[in-house]
């Protein structure tokens, strides 16, 4: 990726000063090699015993020998690419005036535009088996193996017992790749995957700040106005006739205006007491895969899989917040908030039937169950607790609760809202050395649907470093740890008892050298 920025202030006179801003920039994604080797065990027969989210379930094939790789058939084989393109160009011009009018101190106007684009390219090598449903690319035989098996410890890292995963073969990359060359499958695009968005957007905006005897506060109003153009393919004529079905290419276009008033506002209660209420209307644009009516995921077993809704609307809320701030000692504060979101239009989730090929039935059109992004009604309110306070001799102390209570209009929880989230934080500083250590916890939370089903992740907590020395006043070495718990990531379904996931990323550690110029 690689980005260039300009910009500049001017001051016009003693009271006006105008600054601008300009910039591009434009990364590039790029999953080299998705493999895939999928094997049947004739005659295996299973046995499982679950045991929630606390491990994953103990399987076991008792009809067969798993480390035997001649006892299993090969099902299928592929390979694919991921490709996503992003850029953005953008200018601004923003313009401070300084009127000492009564009650308004100065007054802030500017305008915003930017241009930007998002482009997913997925070829995709079917190889042979059900990756391909073009019979002249049917399995022969099957990849060599080296004799490699999985670890004896395979799945300790995320709370896996004795007996959860029997000893098993495990295939090299590099000889599936081969053989799936082998079988002479061209590479092609995987047109329900592809999808480009350009999203083209002008804003302007003034806002006036006030004062007055132990207040102070701004008032202000953005127009927002956003124009989408959308490219994707769905299944109908044969335009692209690919091996993984037929389908049309899609163009959609709309365009949308927001009107976003905001105000915020102080008041001096006591010399050591602070008020702050604030309302505003937000906006916020959908995520652009979100967008694409492409089809980006789908599971040729369930006959269901992932999509895009081209007709999403943004998130829109309507926000109430109010914030109770004593600060009872020197760099030291005690605080309490409540808060309200009405949501118009927040982005839930739902399903629709599609007919899309199924590439395990030679491409036959079939039935799916297909879950995509929807517009729905939704609310979340609740309150928040803060503390700080420098304890002397450069150690500190600090902590955060927030508590939310978050429903859309079916009763749903909200996508990434957890009910209660609390941090805890220690630090030490001087003008040389600082480290601070964090634990951040956040209760279970919705992370939306997958294959038409609700998916959730467990409660979890985070222990976080970060320590920094200053060499000289040019540079400084700085040190990160992340996951220093080492925490396990645990998905379910409906409930507990039905784990989906486990994730343990393991201890992170970070070390840099910072230069100022």
């Amino acid at each position: 990726s690689w980005y260039l920025d300009v910009n500049g202030k001017y001051r016009v006179s003693d009271k006006l000063f105008i600054s601008g801003q300009a910039g591009t920039t434009r990364g590039l994604g790029d999953t080299p090699g998705d493999l895939g080797y999928e094997s049947n065990l004739p005659n295996g027969g299973l046995n499982y015993l679950m045991h929630g989210i606390s491990g994953p379930a103990n399987v076991s094939f008792p009809g067969i020998d798993t480390a035997d790789y001649n006892a299993a058939t090969l099902a299928g084989a592929w390979w694919a690419v991921v490709k996503v393109v992003d850029k953005e160009s953008y200018a601004q011009a923003d313009a401070e005036w300084a009127l000492d009018r009564g009650i308004v101190e100065s007054a802030k106007f500017g305008v915003r535009f930017a241009d930007h684009l998002r482009q997913v390219h997925y070829p995709n090598n079917g190889g042979c088996g059900f990756g391909n449903p073009d019979p002249a690319f049917a399995c022969n035989g099957t990849a060599p193996w080296d004799g490699a098996l999985y670890p004896s410890n395979f799945g300790r890292g995320f709370g896996a017992g004795p007996g959860f995963f029997p000893p098993m073969w495990i295939q090299n990359p590099n000889t599936v790749r081969d053989f799936i060359y082998s079988h002479g499958s061209t590479t092609e695009p995987y047109w329900p995957g592809e999808f480009s968005v350009s999203e083209k957007t002008a804003a302007v905006y003034a806002m006036a700040n006030l004062a007055g005897p132990k207040w102070r506060g701004n008032v202000g109003v953005r127009f927002v106005h956003t124009k989408q153009l959308v490219h994707y393919n769905v299944p109908g004529d044969t335009i692209v006739s690919p091996n993984f079905g037929d389908y049309t290419p899609v163009t959609d276009n709309r365009s949308y205006n927001d009107v976003l008033p905001s105000a915020n506002l102080r008041f001096d209660l006591a010399k050591d007491l602070v008020s702050r209420v604030s309302v505003a209307r937000t906006m916020t644009r959908p995520d652009y895969s979100a967008l694409a009516g492409a089809i980006t995921s789908l599971d040729n077993i369930t006959l269901s899989g992932r999509g895009g809704n081209v007709n999403l609307k943004p998130v829109r809320s309507t926000n109430y917040d109010a914030t109770l701030e004593w600060y009872f000692a020197p760099k030291s504060l005690l605080s309490a908030g409540v808060f309200y979101m009405d949501m118009s239009s927040y982005v839930g989730f739902g399903t629709s039937k599609q007919m899309l090929a199924n590439t395990n039935h030679g491409g036959a059109i079939e039935e799916f169950t297909i879950t995509a992004p929807i517009n729905v009604k939704a609310k979340n309110k609740g309150f928040e607790l803060g503390y700080q306070q420098a304890l002397g001799a450069g150690f500190g102390a600090a902590a955060n609760y927030t508590y939310a209570n978050g429903k859309d209009s079916d009763g749903a929880g909200l996508v990434g809202s957890s009910k209660h989230t609390y941090n805890v934080e220690g630090y030490y500083e001087n003008d040389v050395f600082s480290v601070r250590l964090a634990y951040t916890y956040r209760s279970d939370y919705l992370v939306g649907l997958d294959r038409s089903t609700t998916q959730y992740e467990a409660g979890v907590g985070n222990l976080a470093m970060s320590a920094s020395y200053k060499l000289s006043d040019r540079f400084s070495l700085q040190f990160d740890a992340l996951n220093l718990n080492n925490p396990v990531l645990r998905y379910y379904g409906d409930n507990k008892d039905q784990p989906r996931a486990f994730y343990s990323n393991g201890r992170q550690f970070f070390f840099g050298v910072r230069a100022a110029l």
